[in-house]
């Protein structure tokens, strides 16, 4: 008999290391799920990126974390056809397999809004009262469009960051990585739970520390990131173009990331262009993992420069700390929070032009001590284990809202019935005093029918449409069809 003290927890995640490359979300979480299958709980990883047939490479990654005790799910396709926004679609096909598979504990991102139904379906009162729903602040999507100076024009755009707000505004608990993830949420006037708490992602333990140069001998500048704008890469460039032709001289500059956009263009465009007149050509890497480039670092005299605008925890920064790789990087909250104090001056640069070129040639001509982290990762897994054998203990269990009889309307959209009461979208089966529905053909409503949506999400329309379908459904049998 398993002990009551043993969880059984789910991860809803569009990005999971083995599956996919690079990613902070999928690393924290694979960190996560290891930690935990160590402890003994019952953990399932729900890889919400596609619904498709597994492959053998996604097999692959099953086995392997298999291995560890931890089972690896691809979204499965729903048994009812979803149609509208697919960033819709696929929060609700979540809610449908968490709805039919019971978990203690379930952890969704706030990225693309994954949570968003069953969260909802939790704050009205039909589902997932015995379970304690926890979103992580790590990086929404209107956070990654300030970063890179982009704007929230599209109607895909709009749509993902209300799915976003309202499921950071109705989590159960919500977890931030850095103080400054959770002050950036409050400036924009994002609503937060009661039960919210600041404490640094999980994260992998290295067994060894590499040996690393200490020197001033290094013979590549590394720009580690993805290759966009929120990572700094304009003032990377612009500080190796001011640097000493003798500096260059016997140093290649390597451009280490996927690539990503700059100024509206595609990095690699950009980095043609921004490039063209160095004495010496870079050299671009886009095509490694994470351990891959963490392996081409160690094995190089590398001295690893990451610039970034704007970071929620930072995990490259993070890896190369632990990996005692030499590196600096810009001077921004999160990595104040993630880098010991006493590294602070050594490692960090202010985000201009001029400090980059010096604290380069500072690290050049006298070398860089790897920087340590500011927290332990003895306390960090301590933390983590404690808060899932108390979790649910502590769960704030919403209750089921209250209707009366006569304001129920009932009808049925070929064959999912549904209830609502111009405010509540509520399955049938969970409301045993409802009325039958009428055989009597019902008229559609004009405004929220699926042809009006079409029509509006096409026309720019679709802030307006799917606000008011989301935070306040009056009409939502265009979502799901036979």
């Amino acid at each position: 008999m398993s002990s009551p003290k043993l969880k059984s927890i789910a991860i809803v995640t569009p990005d999971i290391r083995g599956p996919v490359r690079n990613g902070g979300v999928g690393t924290a979480y694979a960190a996560l799920a290891e930690m935990l299958a160590a402890e003994g709980h019952r953990v399932t990883i729900l890889f919400a990126n596609r619904w498709t047939d597994e492959d053998t490479k996604f097999h692959h990654h099953q086995k392997r974390f298999w291995g560890k005790g931890i089972r690896l799910v691809s979204l499965p396709e729903p048994k009812v056809r979803l149609v509208g926004p697919d960033p819709a679609r696929l929060s609700y096909a979540v809610y449908l397999y968490l709805k039919e598979n019971r978990f203690d504990i379930v952890h969704f991102p706030d990225l693309f809004g994954l949570g968003y139904f069953s969260l909802l379906a939790k704050k009205q009162g039909i589902a997932f009262s015995k379970t304690l729903l926890t979103v992580m602040l790590h990086g929404p999507s209107s956070w990654h469009k300030e970063g890179n100076r982009e704007s929230l024009s599209a109607p895909s755009a709009r749509l993902v960051a209300v799915l976003e707000r309202k499921s950071v505004e109705w989590a159960d608990v919500l977890v931030a990585p850095s103080r400054y993830a959770l002050s950036w949420a409050k400036k924009n006037k994002w609503k937060l739970p009661a039960s919210k708490f600041v404490h640094p992602c999980p994260y992998f333990q290295k067994e060894s520390k590499p040996k690393t140069s200490e020197s001033g001998e290094f013979t590549k500048i590394v720009f580690f990131g993805r290759l966009e704008t929120r990572k700094g890469i304009e003032v990377f460039c612009d500080a190796i173009r001011s640097l000493p032709k003798n500096v260059l001289a016997n140093r290649k500059v390597v451009f280490l990331g996927s690539y990503g956009t700059i100024q509206k263009m595609d990095a690699e465009v950009y980095l043609k262009r921004a490039t063209r007149n160095w004495p010496r050509k870079p050299q671009v890497i886009s095509n490694l993992g994470q351990e891959e480039a963490l392996k081409y670092l160690r094995s190089n005299q590398a001295l690893v420069v990451i610039p970034s605008r704007s970071e929620t925890f930072g995990y490259t920064t993070f890896e190369c700390i632990s990996s005692s790789i030499p590196m600096i990087a810009s001077n921004i909250p999160a990595f104040r929070e993630l880098i010991a104090k006493k590294h602070h001056k050594t490692v960090l640069f202010e985000l201009k032009v001029s400090a980059l070129r010096k604290k380069i040639e500072e690290a050049l001509k006298d070398g860089v001590s790897p920087a340590t982290l500011a927290i332990d990762h003895e306390v960090n897994r301590k933390f983590w284990i404690r808060f899932h054998r108390q979790a649910v203990k502590k769960a704030p269990v919403k209750s089921r809202a209250v209707f009366k009889r006569t304001e129920l309307k009932a009808f049925s959209s070929n064959g999912l019935k549904i209830l609502l009461d111009g405010k509540h979208l509520l399955e049938a089966e969970l409301l045993i005093s409802a009325r039958k529905p009428s055989r009597k053909p019902r008229k559609k409503s004009i405004e929220h029918s699926g042809a009006y949506l079409s029509r509006a999400w096409k026309a720019d329309k679709a802030k307006r449409v799917s606000e008011s379908l989301l935070t306040n459904p009056k009409r939502t049998d265009w979502f799901a069809r036979r």
